[in-house]
């Protein structure tokens, strides 16, 4: 079972932009009034990738329900595409950067063509992990906003519509209203314990499952509501510009979650302060799902219920820094947090050498994870202070 621990969550151009940017943004359409058509896409990371032309050429670009359009530099240059403006923009770790943004005068997907929409120009793929996503550019809110989005994730199926009145959907289907932000970016409303919880961003470029926001775990906790958490330290997932900075975060078993017409029961959680609440496309593919900015409505149709109501791990997760590997986080109460530190650099792990991961072949590495879970007791070589350390690590159920 691989663990990468990467959160690829890009939400970019966040409401601190100026008023002028906003209303660029909200620009764009579809050359065409009437259409339908359903293309296939595959996994990468968990992210979902797809085909899109661009002047005649197909790209590979992820999807992202939670960020606006976003162009690779190396895009950019190929097409002479020429900035609009600049702007500081963060991202899931709420870190700023100064970002110019371009306009997309057609994307065509499946015969369908989104004109005249915006693009941020970052060059993502000096992060290693978003490189090793081998795309050209990020799909987001902004041009997904033009049409209806139905996801068969189960036939790894996307269907693109102007009407939602065109797709076969059966009765039994939950709906949540959409709140329509900035770019386009849609979020609902939950129940955590029998109480609103609102601002839970709908986020694909999420691959993860639920993250509730620091607002409503401080609100449970002080009610003693949230009482089986797990406390860590260290560095979860990565954004646009790597991994952050160092934090606290927590996962937390909650004893009922309401989204929709769906009643989860000890679902497991993740809490970051930095973070906002947002749903990921790992708890989304038990569903089919239709996503409609028009009608502002999110339908969710059950299709393969999954619990995830169990959290065990070795206490500690890796992390990757210019070619070697680190402790990057160590959860608390645990053998691995004892023996353990962060920034430790990782040397080998059941025999496996981490010395040194050539950038070449750091894609293949991550593949498969960098820690075997099926496994009960690991063997963890470290360096520090130019000390190698020997240290065996057992699985624990944290909650």
């Amino acid at each position: 079972m691989k663990n990468l621990f990467y959160l690829i969550t890009i939400c970019l151009l966040s409401s601190c932009v100026s008023s002028k940017l906003q209303k660029t943004l909200e620009q764009g359409s579809t050359l065409q009034e009437k259409f339908k058509t359903t293309i296939p896409f595959e996994y990468r990371q968990g992210i979902i990738v797809l085909k899109v032309e661009i002047e005649n050429v197909i790209y590979d670009f992820a999807l992202d329900t939670g960020a606006s359009n976003i162009l690779s530099q190396e895009l950019v240059d190929k097409l002479n595409l020429k900035p609009l403006g600049s702007e500081n923009v963060l991202d899931i770790h709420s870190e700023s950067q100064n970002l110019k943004y371009t306009k997309l005068d057609q994307v065509r997907i499946n015969g369908i063509d989104f004109v005249n929409t915006i693009a941020a120009i970052t060059d993502y793929n000096k992060v290693a992990v978003l490189s090793c996503l081998g795309v050209d550019g990020f799909i987001g809110a902004n041009l997904m906003r033009h049409a209806v989005w139905d996801f068969d994730f189960d036939n790894q199926m996307i269907t693109i519509t102007n009407n939602e009145d065109q797709l076969n959907i059966p009765s039994n289907y939950s709906e949540s209203k959409l709140f329509i932000g900035f770019a386009g970016l849609a979020s609902i409303i939950t129940e955590v314990n029998g109480e609103k919880s609102l601002n839970n961003v709908i986020d694909f470029g999420n691959n993860g499952l639920i993250k509730l926001s620091p607002i409503t775990f401080i609100k449970q906790r002080k009610k003693n509501k949230i009482t089986k958490l797990a406390k860590a330290r260290g560095y979860e997932g990565v954004g646009i510009y790597g991994s952050g900075k160092e934090r606290t975060f927590y996962k937390a078993k909650i004893d009922n979650i309401k989204i929709g017409n769906f009643i989860l029961e000890d679902e497991i959680v993740s809490i970051n302060e930095k973070s906002s609440g947002n749903l990921g496309i790992n708890f989304f593919k038990n569903y089919r799902i239709i996503l409609n900015w028009s009608t502002k409505r999110l339908k969710m149709i059950e299709k393969k219920p999954k619990a995830n109501n169990e959290l065990s791990n070795f206490g500690f997760n890796p992390t990757y820094i210019d070619n070697k590997l680190f402790v990057g986080t160590l959860f608390e109460n645990t053998k691995a947090a004892k023996l353990l530190k962060l920034g430790d650099q990782i040397l080998f792990m059941n025999d496996k050498e981490y010395t040194h991961i050539a950038t070449e072949n750091f894609c293949e590495v991550i593949k498969d994870g960098y820690i075997d879970y099926s496994l009960n007791t690991i063997t963890v070589v470290v360096l520090r202070d130019n000390k190698e350390l020997k240290f065996e690590l057992d699985k624990q159920t944290l909650l």
